[in-house]
């Protein structure tokens, strides 16, 4: 009985052990186990912390064209003209995926997609207008003679060579240094194309010209001819002599800008038959 009782008393004994020894290495285990959770959570924690959305925001790529130019009064100016480099080539993608089916068309398009992306040039030319006090007239020169004071290039549709070989003018201009871009869509500049080139021909000027002194407030119209190949703009303000195109009762004189020195109400004589323009845009 006694030797019984021993066994029992050394097995309860050794049970209690056992559950000892289970006890301890379960807690040691769990233990281990927080520590491991606790690593793991740090590590999400830091993987998926959200980042700065500043840092996220893509800094604009702006590059700048200097223009150097005298106006009409013999004042020398210099301008900073500044476009987003992505916004002029989606300004590019813009024009060729279009729909237009004239030129009318086609201006109003890149008119009205390019004009909230000149914001920076806006902004140097009314620097102009409150550094020298401008009126109304003077800030219309002022814009326009910087625009004739860039040089001039032809913009084709077709290639250089092409039109070197068959357009006697094109051929004369070009062996007088007059320089040629060609397989351009529609053969035009959008306003921020003419910025990045800094050239360009009569309706890449005007639909740049249009675009600008429409954000001023000007009453201003893009006058096309197809006998004379040619664009202008016209522009509804106080000018003198018979150069001008009534459109809804008022007059827009005209506005040649291929070249300096051309002011308002001014028209080379080998295309100042008004009845061979046409309205090609407006309001």
């Amino acid at each position: 009985m006694r030797a019984f009782l021993e066994a029992i008393f050394a097995r309860i004994i050794g049970f209690f052990i056992l559950m000892f020894f289970i006890f301890t290495v379960s807690s040691l285990f769990t233990l281990v186990e927080c520590v491991f959770d606790a690593s793991e959570s740090n590590k999400t924690t830091t993987n998926t912390k959200k980042s700065d959305p500043i840092l996220e925001k893509k800094t604009p790529n702006i590059i700048q064209r200097n223009v150097y130019w005298y106006d009409y009064d013999d004042t020398y100016y210099m301008a900073r003209l500044k476009i987003d480099y992505d916004k002029y080539l989606n300004s590019v993608n813009n024009k060729k995926n279009n729909y237009a089916s004239t030129f009318s068309s086609l201006y109003r398009i890149m008119y009205n997609y390019d004009k909230p992306k000149l914001d920076l040039i806006y902004n140097e030319l009314l620097g102009f207008y409150k550094a020298y006090s401008l009126s109304r007239k003077e800030f219309a020169n002022l814009i326009v003679s910087m625009v004739q004071g860039m040089p001039y290039s032809f913009v084709m549709q077709e290639t250089c060579s092409l039109m070197y070989s068959t357009d006697y003018s094109v051929r004369r201009a070009m062996d007088n240094g007059v320089k040629c871009e060609g397989n351009i869509y529609a053969g035009v500049y959008s306003p921020l194309e003419f910025v990045y080139k800094k050239k360009g021909d009569c309706d890449s000027r005007t639909v740049f010209l249009y675009t600008l002194l429409k954000k001023f407030n000007y009453d201003v119209a893009i006058l096309n001819s197809d006998v004379y190949a040619h664009s202008i703009i016209g522009v509804n303000l106080p000018a003198y002599g018979r150069n001008y195109k009534y459109i809804n009762g008022k007059r827009y004189y005209t506005w040649e800008t291929t070249n300096t020195g051309w002011e308002l109400g001014d028209m080379p004589a080998e295309f100042n038959d008004l009845k061979y323009w046409y309205l090609a845009l407006s309001n």
